[in-house]
């Protein structure tokens, strides 16, 4: 049984394991609402990295530089960050091992009333925790990047994670700023991972196909009201990122085709922004600049193919009961800053246009991503005349 308690008064000190974008950035915003913040990595250089970056970071947004980094420290020596840590993030890359083997030291060296939280993106919870003695207080908490802008914490329960825990989590969330959106059942990808993968992997298929290039996509979506349209936020993200992601859900059995044209750029180490080049080029490697985008050619591709395949996952979602409708708009609206959730584009589309675009996709190239629903196939069955879905579904 856990020995966590669900008051969050009770978190005063925050170890953030790993030093990288996600890392550093979680630090900043426990520091940013007055918490005592250890950043630990291994890589001394990466640390000095990230203080430079946080204090940068600060003064763009106003704050009290000199104070926040009063309340934040920086070591090598894990064994010392954990000792005395009231929450443990780790946010290390993408790799169940690692994650593991940072978990079980965290076990050990940690007392029995600290919460061990994850920042996966895509692998679940469950298998991290496994490492553990007590699993019931190791808890998913996905944060967006850049950290210290995005306004959503994905909140994961493992199947042993407590509700003590869980609440803690969400209360903690909401204390330094974020939007908890909670994840009732452990999935691969969770809610935004599941949900990117179906909207960008139709992407990636018509540029794979050559039916369209990158550019005309990314105007369609801007067209929607996209602020990026998918090639540039894959670009800002990191598309190596994006290539785990996708090799992450194909060790567990997800539906996924990895595209050739992704696979490319991985192997030419054309990561996106931070490599200097990706889909686009950019001044210098981690020197962001946006793209200029020809707005003549956002009639070119039909972006609702990559919207039916997004509310078709955001569909088993539901029906899986991952997570509620109501979350899964408001993960894609604070998480990938979505003019309006996939729920709300299919009303405003119609769901049975969404079944049609869908069935012609599935038609087309025998994806299973494509094949609509059964659920998605009754609310388009039981859509009034004003396009709305009934209140039965």
């Amino acid at each position: 049984m856990s020995m966590v308690d669900s008051s969050v008064e009770r978190v005063e000190t925050v170890t953030v394991i790993g030093a990288g974008s996600m890392g550093h950035g979680i630090a900043q915003v426990f520091a940013m609402h007055g918490y005592d913040v250890t950043l630990v990595d291994v890589d001394e250089d990466q640390l000095v990295t990230a203080n430079e970056r946080i204090a940068t970071s600060l003064d763009q947004l106003g704050e009290d530089r000199l104070a926040v980094l009063d309340r934040l420290t920086t070591t090598t020596d894990q064994a010392a960050g954990l000792s005395g840590a009231d929450l443990v993030v780790e946010a290390v890359p993408e790799r169940i091992e690692l994650k593991r083997e940072i978990f079980e030291a965290a076990d050990r060296l940690t007392p029995p009333t600290t919460i061990l939280a994850t920042n996966t993106s895509t692998l679940p919870v469950t298998e991290i925790a496994d490492v553990t003695d007590d699993p019931e207080r190791v808890v998913g908490m996905h944060f967006s990047n850049p950290v210290p802008l995005m306004e959503i914490v994905e909140v994961i329960r493992g199947e042993a994670t407590s509700d003590e825990v869980l609440e803690t989590a969400i209360a903690l969330s909401k204390d330094v700023g974020k939007t908890p959106v909670v994840v009732e059942k452990d999935v691969p990808g969770f809610i935004l991972n599941r949900i990117n993968y179906a909207f960008w992997s139709e992407a990636l298929r018509v540029v794979d196909d050559g039916t369209h290039d990158f550019e005309a996509v990314d105007a369609a979506n801007r067209r929607l009201g996209f602020p990026m349209g998918p090639f540039e936020v894959l670009d800002f993200a990191g598309i190596d990122v994006f290539y785990m992601v996708c090799q992450a859900l194909d060790d567990r059995d997800v539906p996924v085709v990895i595209s050739e044209t992704l696979e490319a750029r991985v192997e030419a180490a054309a990561y996106g922004m931070k490599s200097g080049e990706g889909f686009y080029d950019y001044p210098a490697p981690g020197e962001y600049e946006r793209v200029d985008i020809s707005m003549e050619r956002s009639q070119e591709y039909d972006p609702w193919q990559m919207i039916a395949s997004a509310v078709n996952a955001a569909t088993w979602l539901v029906d899986e009961d991952v997570a509620t409708e109501e979350a899964i708009d408001t993960a894609m609206l604070t998480g990938m800053n979505w003019p309006q959730g996939p729920f709300a584009f299919a009303g405003e589309y119609g769901y049975d246009r969404i079944v049609d675009v869908l069935q012609r996709l599935y038609d087309e190239t025998g994806r299973e991503q494509y094949r609509p629903h059964d659920r998605l196939i009754e609310m388009a069955e039981s859509e009034g005349p004003d396009g709305v879905a009934g209140d039965d579904i």
